[in-house]
């Protein structure tokens, strides 16, 4: 019992000395600690909201979707802000611009987790470069697991309007237009530049009980994450370096299992929708096709239409910007493939491996046309060429690991060292 106690004790100090180390900030100081048990009481109040929808995403009538505020949901341990992104400050922030400078990110869930996961990296590097002028950078994230465009481009017009403050603009996409355009085009039969959930999203909420079930599953999900996290507050244990990183491995768990589960109820009601098909749900179908290399080239130029739209509307704002072109594990050129079949992340067997192995190329065909109109352009594919034979990836379908996401960070700074020029045009917010 006593050694026991012992190597317990041991944990916890070289924990705690590993995470003040690695954060820059005492794991035990009173500001870390009322934040951590913020975001307890966050996860406790999100079990009394539990409701018979997607408790992950609430439908929004400009941008589609956002994250459910009032889930009280949080992504790799950021909470979500009350306008439906995981960003460590609001939307519409205003930077102190004496101190702050505002780096607004949009694209899907790899540019989200960027700003979560390689948020050190990204906010240390940039903070190196001279446009920064040695302000502080804060990371301002509209990023959404599963936009595509034209959803940064509706989201820059939308805050833009509202008073967003952008001292530079970051966009990195392609995976989801390549994933989702065709997806809709080919299986969903609606109009492929709708939300990859849309048919989840206009649900007319009839009885299923397979839909049931997924829904108790989800809702249990949250009430079990709630419990520990109230054991935790009523306890003090949350002071305790060692205990916080069970909770998040336990919670991680949790959290995978209840995606699992919505990832059920999308498909249930996604096969439900199509039995009986309407205008709400199929849009107006701008495109259609069978045919996967025709649909990734119409994506292709979708994304391109709004990529130089999004630019465009940028320069106007004197934002200075950078748009890359995500990297993934299924698109080569000489080099072999740096993971393993067995590896996990490397599966042959996903039902986006065409789509993301073929679609690179319609979209690099592009991009000479996004640099001829002026869009400061990088495929941020050429920085994981050649990279260490480590695994940088989490899952099959893009998603990076902590190793990755720096790695990213690295090529966002060097992208933006490289193609960024000081801004012109008029002042934000007049």
């Amino acid at each position: 019992m006593v050694s026991l106690l012992v190597c317990l004790i041991v944990l916890e100090g070289a924990l705690g000395a590993y995470r003040a180390l690695r954060r820059g900030r005492n794991p035990y100081g009173a500001g870390v600690l009322a934040d951590y048990r913020s975001l307890l009481e966050n996860v406790t109040a999100s079990a009394d909201r539990a409701d018979a929808q997607l408790p992950s995403i609430a439908p929004h009538p400009y941008l589609g979707y956002v994250a459910n505020y009032d889930a009280r949901k949080s992504h790799k341990g950021m909470p979500v802000n009350r306008f439906g992104f995981f960003s460590e400050v609001e939307a519409l922030y205003r930077p102190d611009p004496e101190e702050e400078f505002a780096v607004v990110v949009l694209g899907g869930s790899v540019a989200a987790q960027l700003c979560i996961v390689g948020a050190d990296a990204l906010r240390r590097g940039l903070e190196s470069l001279p446009i920064t002028g040695g302000r502080r950078v804060v990371i301002n994230s509209l990023c959404q697991g599963g936009y595509k465009q034209p959803h940064q481009l509706l989201i820059l017009s939308y805050f833009l309007s509202l008073g967003l403050h952008a001292d530079l603009l970051i966009n990195i996409d392609g995976v989801n237009e390549m994933a989702f355009f065709q997806l809709n085009a080919r299986q969903n039969k609606i109009d492929p530049s709708f939300p990859w959930n849309w048919l989840t999203l206009t649900d007319a909420d009839r009885p299923d009980r397979e839909a049931m079930r997924a829904r108790l599953a989800i809702i249990r999900q949250r009430e079990s994450r709630a419990r520990l996290a109230s054991v935790l507050l009523r306890t003090g244990l949350y002071r305790s370096v060692l205990v916080r990183y069970l909770r998040e491995r336990l919670d991680r768990m949790s959290i995978h299992r209840e995606g699992r589960a919505e990832h059920r109820l999308e498909e249930r009601l996604r096969d439900t929708s199509r039995q009986t098909p309407s205008y709400g749900r199929t849009g107006p179908v701008y495109w259609s096709g069978e045919d996967l290399d025709e649909a990734l080239l119409e994506s292709a130029r979708l994304w391109r239409r709004a990529s130089i739209a999004l630019s465009d509307l940028a320069r106007e704002q004197g934002i200075p910007y950078v748009h890359g072109l995500q990297p993934n594990q299924y698109f080569f050129r000489e080099t072999p493939p740096p993971e393993r079949p067995d590896s996990g992340v490397y599966n042959t067997e996903s039902r986006f491996y065409r789509a993301l192995t073929r679609g690179y190329a319609c979209f690099i065909s592009q991009s000479e046309i996004l640099r001829a109109n002026g869009v400061p352009f990088v495929d941020y594919n050429e920085s994981f060429f050649g990279h260490v034979p480590e695994t940088i990836y989490e899952d099959d379908f893009a998603h990076l690991n902590q190793r990755g996401n720096e790695m990213l960070a690295d090529a966002v700074v060097e992208s933006v060292a490289r193609l960024v020029s000081p801004p012109t045009g008029p002042e934000q917010g007049e």
